[in-house]
C-alpha cells in the first residue's frame, strides 16, 4: 500500500504482474483490472454490501501504465465518491 493516498491502493508494480486488487471506503467499492498486455489498467466502482459480480457498475474508467498511475487512480476515485 502506498502512503499518502486517500484511498487504499497497491503499487503500480503490484499490477503489473495483472493482480487483481479490490477495496472500499464503506459502501463505495472499487476493483482494479490490470492488463499488461495493453499496459492499461480498468477502475469499476459500485456502490453496496453486494459483490462486484452482484452488482451495477456507477462508474467505469481506464487508465495507462505511466508515471503516478496509482495517484491518477486516486484522485479519480476520490471525485467519483463526492458524485454518489
Amino acid at each position: 500500500m502506498q502512503e499518502g493516498l486517500f484511498f487504499s491502493l497497491p503499487t503500480a508494480e503490484y499490477l503489473k504482474f495483472n493482480n487483481i486488487y479490490s477495496g472500499s471506503f464503506g459502501e463505495f467499492n472499487y476493483k482494479l483490472f490490470p492488463d499488461v498486455e495493453k499496459s492499461s489498467v480498468r477502475v469499476v466502482v459500485w456502490k453496496g454490501r453486494y459483490s462486484f459480480e452482484k452488482s451495477d457498475l456507477l462508474f467505469e474508467e481506464n487508465f495507462n501504465f505511466e508515471d503516478n498511475l496509482i495517484k491518477k487512480i486516486d484522485e479519480w476515485l476520490k471525485i467519483k465518491k463526492e458524485e454518489i
